[in-house]
């Protein structure tokens, strides 16, 4: 990973950050996200597919980063 991806990870992982990048790229601007009431998920998700043969293969994928809330409505 390039030095600027670690530094754009981490600045967005900030909440307050988070809230206001989706604020306005998703919901024009409007408050629907609380930072306050982010909660930053395990960014490692493991899961078994099974192959065009039948064989069943576990993969371990990565994330950037997952947050989870409730939207204000």
């Amino acid at each position: 990973m390039g030095e600027a991806d670690i530094r754009v990870k981490n600045f967005i992982r900030i909440n307050s950050v988070f809230a206001q990048l989706f604020r306005e790229s998703v919901f024009k601007g409007k408050m629907k996200i609380d930072p306050d009431k982010l909660k930053e998920l395990d960014t490692v998700n493991q899961e078994t597919v099974r192959l065009e043969d039948g064989q069943l293969k576990d993969l371990e994928r990565l994330r950037d980063i997952q947050k989870i809330t409730m939207l204000m409505i």
